[in-house]
C-alpha cells in the first residue's frame, strides 16, 4: 500500500444528549489532489454511518 497518495477525508460528529459521535471515512486517491467529487463521497459516508449509529442508540 502506498501510504505517500493523498486521501480524500470525510469526518462527521453528531450529538445524542450526553453521546458524541465521531466518524471518519477516508479513501486512498488515485493520485494529486482529491477531487471535489472524491471529497464529497467520503463526507456522505461518514454521515450515512454516523446517521445508522445515532438509528441504533434510540
Amino acid at each position: 500500500m502506498d501510504r505517500s497518495r493523498p486521501l480524500a477525508i470525510g469526518e462527521v460528529a453528531v450529538r445524542s444528549g450526553n453521546v458524541v459521535i465521531t466518524v471518519r471515512y477516508t479513501e486512498r486517491t488515485d493520485g494529486g489532489t482529491p477531487s471535489a467529487r472524491q471529497r464529497q463521497r467520503s463526507l456522505e459516508e461518514a454521515a450515512a454511518v454516523a446517521r445508522e449509529v445515532l438509528r441504533n442508540l434510540r
